[in-house]
């Protein structure tokens, strides 16, 4: 990185770089992209992310092409904003700024942030003061970044299961039965996709508590997968829909094999035909989405604690409560605040 020696003067450009592993990027880490976007524009905004020299599987499993990759297809980020850079102090010069007038405002969450400290190089960044661009001037903004556990946190714990790889050598069996194997050990809800790079042609995917649709094409040449069928549905109306420790198998030119994880029993693969349009399907049969999200509160507080809420040992378990469970304990309060229906704060202050 070029720098203005030691003098500071006032930048006339700014540099974002919104750091992280992003292992992978979701849909919290986006809103965040987005939120800066809008804040500082398109054109400043960039994302700095690398893969670090003691990087290990379990926390990286993507290599950085495809980090890439998968924030562009994603979330349609273009690929001259992800850029391999140090996230603790990225070049500016990659994003084609001038480092001399540029200043530089490194983003991270809460969590990343803490891991640092502002005076010398880094300062808290503050809305409205006058930037300035040198070699000893930074710019530290935190953000808390939402994850509902079925994102990063879950991702990785799946990836910290017996290796799919490492159970078919130890049991010496296919792809399918080695998901299952691994899968009956996963805490957390999830929805995953498996495929061995040598056997393009096969598929596995399971779920728990996040839905899965599979989209049946003409002869099974084809297939979809999806959460619900309305992104297939222009393709395909036939549709299996797995349930709750329920997986799929899922061979080009064969009838898709289901069963359950727990015990690995077949179940019987009911395709249903769609009659619904698009838009019946995304209401879900009633004539408004407020009336749809209302009925489906008893089952979205159901799918909250599924894979969570472990009545055998009398306890509910949550990554992101698990993993920053200190600073829960260290804090002077805890304040719930209420989103859209405030009456639903109620029974949480209760559950609380």
């Amino acid at each position: 990185m070029r720098y203005s020696q030691l003098t500071e003067a006032a930048a006339t450009d700014i540099a974002v770089f919104y750091g992280g592993r992003f292992q992978p990027m979701h849909s919290g880490h986006y809103q965040v992209y987005m939120d800066l976007v809008r804040k500082f524009g398109s054109s400043n905004v960039f994302i700095a992310t690398t893969i670090a020299k003691n990087a290990t599987p379990e926390k990286d499993p993507f290599t950085q092409q495809e980090k890439t990759m998968l924030m562009q297809k994603m979330f349609n980020i273009s690929s001259d904003k992800i850029l391999n850079t140090q996230p603790y102090k990225p070049d500016v010069g990659m994003t084609g700024k001038d480092p001399d007038n540029t200043a530089l405002l490194l983003v991270f969450s809460e969590k990343d942030a803490g891991r640092l400290k502002t005076g010398g190089y880094l300062r808290a960044y503050k809305d409205g003061e006058q930037l300035t661009s040198s070699d000893e001037a930074g710019y530290i903004y935190s953000v808390p970044v939402k994850d509902d556990g079925r994102s990063a946190t879950t991702f990785r714990n799946i990836m910290r299961m017996p290796g799919v790889e490492e159970v078919k050598k130890q049991e010496k069996c296919k792809l399918g039965k080695a998901v299952q194997i691994a899968l009956t050990q996963v805490t957390g809800a999830y929805a995953i996709a498996v495929f061995d790079k040598d056997k393009p042609n096969e598929i596995i995917v399971a779920r728990l508590g996040s839905p899965i649709a599979i989209g049946v094409g003409k002869n099974n040449e084809e297939f979809f997968i999806a959460s619900d069928a309305s992104p297939f549905i222009e393709y395909t109306k036939n549709v299996v829909y797995l349930e709750d420790e329920e997986m799929a198998i899922i061979k080009l030119g064969r009838d898709i094999r289901v069963r359950r994880i727990m015990d690995d029993s077949y179940v019987d693969a009911i395709i249903q035909e769609l009659k619904l349009s698009l838009e019946q399907i995304e209401k879900g049969g009633y004539d408004h989405f407020m009336i749809k999200e209302i009925h489906e509160q008893p089952k979205a507080i159901t799918d909250t604690y599924r894979g969570r809420m472990l009545a055998d040992e009398g306890i509910i378990r949550m990554a992101g409560v698990d993993d920053n469970l200190q600073r829960f304990l260290n804090a002077e309060r805890i304040i719930i605040v209420a989103v859209s229906y405030t009456h639903l704060t109620l029974p949480t202050k209760r559950i609380v």
